[in-house]
């Protein structure tokens, strides 16, 4: 390690020490004063650590101080004006992590709940921003806008594979404050959440590929885990990125192929014929099945291509790239009919944008197949079978964003070799 490093690894480290720190001391006196004065104070903390890092010289950690105190803004003025819409299953989180704290200060452990759901998870992992932040459903916003700040660090030390220091933090920056990331990362749902466990065991499996280390195993391990919990059919993910790593690392291992293509095709088998368990449809994979849990999600005004049904299996690989479309790039700007839906709609055309600058990024890392190859199936996966299934650009907004980290860092790995030179007027 040369001298720069070292000092850039000196400084990291103190920027993440004063950063921990802080967290301890806001906790500790979060804990004596109202949800409102808390979220200030730990803003006004917040804002200090950031720029007590940009005096070092480093980006990242401001630019995550920086996305974190936006958060806070945008929670303490929707607190005062309400200016955002509160999804229901918002209030439904908050009660089920109110009823907690009602036992646990009751000393009524057996009742508290046990069972690996959605819920749960939610409940228990708001439960300590309660504590001490307050019963108050900004509480569980602050819960939820912490873990944001996770995809930026995560995209960052995935981008760092094969951009510099300076690009994989503009990624990360570029991540943080997307609109449609920015106002999930305000409300209490589990997108964020799940999306951050999604990265977790990309950057783990990324790793995996020069060394199996305890480190990487365990984090990846928990990672699919939430995902489970939060969202079982996202195991087809973890399961192409899985085939695909191995693949390509025993792709001199004729023994070593066999066993992936063995392995593969018994969870294939698996998943074909219990299809109920992941779904909630049908007992074996087909295209009714495909066809009716499609069809379950198309209600409301947000509903999309109704009349569109699978009949066969040669329907659903027909009409996958009209759909995909839809599922990326939804509302149309035709569709929108509020503030929040334009917002959603200047990003989702952004969007576009950053899927053909990506296109780039194939040539690029054509030297780098293990590193392609993760990510492109985790794409591809992903937003062929989302694509597939949904219908209604409601829900498609919230489940893309799982994939908008990873089609944002591949636009500017796309981007990375163009130099802009810029001719003031009169030179």
């Amino acid at each position: 390690m040369n001298e720069t490093d070292q000092r850039w690894s000196g400084i990291q480290r103190s920027g993440w020490t004063a950063l921990v720190l802080s967290l301890c001391l806001t906790s500790a006196v979060s804990v004596f004063l109202p949800p409102v004065l808390s979220v200030l104070f730990v803003t006004t903390i917040v804002f200090g650590v950031g720029v007590l890092s940009y005096r070092c010289g480093r980006f990242l950690l401001p630019i995550l101080a920086g996305a974190l105190l936006v958060r806070f803004l945008i929670i303490i003025a929707d607190q005062v004006f309400s200016l955002l819409p509160t999804p229901p299953i918002s209030r439904v989180h908050n009660q089920h992590t109110i009823e907690i704290i009602t036992h646990l200060s009751q000393g009524e452990l057996s009742a508290m709940p046990v069972e690996p759901n959605l819920w749960t998870f939610m409940s228990y992992y708001l439960t300590p921003f309660y504590l001490i932040i307050g019963q108050d459903p900004i509480a569980g916003r602050i819960a939820v806008s912490v873990s944001s700040i996770l995809l930026g660090y995560i995209s960052y030390k995935i981008g760092r594979f094969v951009l510099s220091r300076n690009q994989a933090t503009f990624a990360a920056g570029l991540i943080l404050f997307w609109p449609t990331i920015l106002y999930r990362s305000v409300v209490i749902q589990r997108e964020i959440l799940l999306t951050v466990a999604l990265l977790t065991v990309v950057l783990a499996i990324q790793h995996m590929y020069a060394s199996i280390t305890w480190r990487d195993a365990i984090l990846g391990g928990l990672g699919i885990i939430v995902i489970a919990v939060l969202r079982v059919e996202n195991i087809l993910l973890v399961a192409a990125m899985i085939a695909v790593a191995g693949y390509l690392k025993s792709r001199d291992n004729p023994y070593g192929m066999a066993a992936i293509t063995i392995v593969v095709s018994v969870f294939a088998t698996f998943f074909a014929f219990n299809t109920a368990q992941f779904t909630g449809y049908g007992a074996v994979l087909s295209p009714d099945v495909v066809d009716a849990y499609a069809h379950a999600r198309a209600h409301g005004e947000a509903a999309y291509l109704i009349n569109l049904h699978y009949d066969t299996w040669l329907d659903i690989v027909l009409y996958a790239p009209l759909k995909i479309v839809y599922f990326l790039y939804t509302p149309f700007p035709w569709q929108v009919r509020g503030v929040v839906e334009a917002m959603v709609s200047v990003s989702a055309i952004a969007l576009l944008f950053s899927t053909v600058v990506a296109k780039r990024s194939i040539g690029k890392l054509r030297n780098r197949p293990y590193y392609l190859g993760i990510l492109t199936s985790y794409l591809t996966t992903g937003i062929v079978i989302y694509s597939i299934v949904e219908m209604n650009y409601g829900a498609a907004v919230r489940r893309r964003i799982q994939f908008i980290p990873i089609l944002l860092l591949l636009g500017v790995i796309g981007l990375s070799d163009l130099e802009v030179e810029i001719n003031w007027r009169g030179e």
